[in-house]
């Protein structure tokens, strides 16, 4: 196991960059944001928040995929790596903190998202009917819009599931009530008014860290804040599993397998998301 430190605060996530310790191959994860301590807790371990990413070795003929944990406390942020040895050298690279209202403005002042959704993938749509010369060039091509649908349908989770909860007490004091980085969190009798103040900052912060391909996380929170069934989602968690070879693996299984993406495959995706985003717009705007 591999640790590390790092400055969790002014940041608001952090990469890792390291070799592959079975193929000396640069490996890079995806950005980890790095979750606030709990302010309330008395002591530096009391106070200890985590999150995890993963990272995969980009080689085809490896695929090695880590598991990476962070940590963040009172006295800093720490973190690990559970699958390389600690005699690698690991580079943190840290993302200073953004501008949440900014973030959360352009997101809140987008009321017509489904609408964008459907502009977006009638745009996706249209760019699946080319085709190139170039067998190869076209094969990258539908690679792209597969994983443009699957940017489309997280991009429409995410401004639906803020606007909506945002919009309104009752589900805002829902998230607040069901969502673990808050049920998780203890406060003082002498802090209430002061969270009270706060809490939709807390929330819209919260809101904006959810990485909202993890359908499993999104669907909970979906029935729990607004009661709503985003329905059987085995089939588009299918769909983000071949994005994650498609943009880790450069179109490759763990198993180096190479995923094969044609206008076939990108029409049936098309239609898959259609029909899910459809049916859980269909029950939001019950609440207009």
């Amino acid at each position: 196991m591999n640790s590390f430190n790092f400055d969790n605060i002014g940041n608001t996530a952090i990469a890792v960059r390291f070799q592959c310790d079975e193929c000396e191959t640069t490996i890079e994860s995806d950005e980890i944001r790095i979750p606030s301590p709990d302010f309330s807790a008395e002591t530096t371990s009391d106070s200890q928040t985590e999150n995890y990413g993963e990272a995969v070795c980009p080689n085809p003929k490896c695929g090695k995929e880590f598991t990476i944990d962070i940590f963040s406390t009172f006295s800093g942020g720490s973190g690990c790596i559970n699958e390389l040895p600690d005699d690698k050298s690991v580079e943190i690279i840290e993302t200073p903190d953004p501008d949440y209202e900014t973030e959360y403005d352009a997101i809140f002042s987008n009321t017509d998202f489904f609408l964008t959704f459907q502009t977006e993938i009638n745009n996706l749509d249209e760019l699946n009917k080319i085709t190139l010369p170039n067998p190869l060039v076209e094969m990258v091509l539908k690679r792209q819009i597969f994983v443009g649908v699957i940017t489309a349908m997280e991009a429409y989770l995410s401004a639906a599931f803020i606007h909506t909860t945002l919009n309104k007490d009752e589900y805002t004091e829902k998230f607040v009530a069901t969502f673990k980085a808050f049920k998780d969190r203890k406060i003082t009798l002498s802090e209430v008014f002061k969270v009270h103040k706060t809490i939709k900052d807390f929330c819209k912060k919260e809101m904006l860290d959810i990485v909202y391909h993890r359908l499993s996380v999104v669907k909970n929170m979906y029935k729990d804040t607004l009661n709503v069934d985003i329905g059987d989602i085995a089939e588009v968690a299918k769909a983000v599993n071949i994005r994650h070879d498609l943009v880790h693996r450069s179109g490759a299984t763990k198993e180096g397998k190479g995923v094969s993406i044609d206008k076939a495959a990108v029409d049936k995706l098309i239609a898959t998301v259609v029909q899910f985003i459809e049916a859980i717009e269909l029950q939001i705007v019950l609440f207009e």
